[in-house]
């Protein structure tokens, strides 16, 4: 049996597998993360005291680019939910948005059950 060989393919596996754990751990660490008390506080930055407004979270939301929240406001007696999504913006970049709206729905009401909700009331959120 040739433990030099052993050896060797033990050494390349261990270079492999750290190389792996800190590769996934900087790319981990580099993605912008939008929780959603950020949200929260630019929404209500951007808002009217006055406005009507609720947000829906799904449940496992983390704020990781590619994930989705919901905002419903209403406008002249109508519904209006847009959904959006959490994009990457480059740090140092002239683009500092942090997401995108990508559709929007008149009239249409989330089932709250399905989501963490907040209303936006009297300029504050409650859940």
């Amino acid at each position: 049996m040739n433990y030099r060989r052993i050896l060797y393919i033990a050494f390349i596996m261990f270079i492999v597998i750290w190389l792996w754990q800190n590769l996934m751990q900087d790319s981990l660490v580099e993605q912008k993360v939008v929780s959603s008390h950020r949200v929260l506080e630019v929404i209500l930055a951007e808002s009217d005291p006055e406005d009507v407004k609720t947000i829906y979270f799904p449940p496992d939301y983390q704020g990781l680019p590619g994930e989705v929240f919901y905002l419903t406001t209403l406008k002249d007696n109508e519904y209006i939910t847009d959904k959006y999504r959490i994009v990457t913006a480059e740090s140092g970049s002239d683009d500092e948005r942090e997401w995108e709206i990508e559709q929007s729905w008149r009239n249409t009401h989330l089932p709250a059950d399905r989501f963490e909700v907040y209303h936006l009331q009297e300029g504050r959120w409650q859940q």
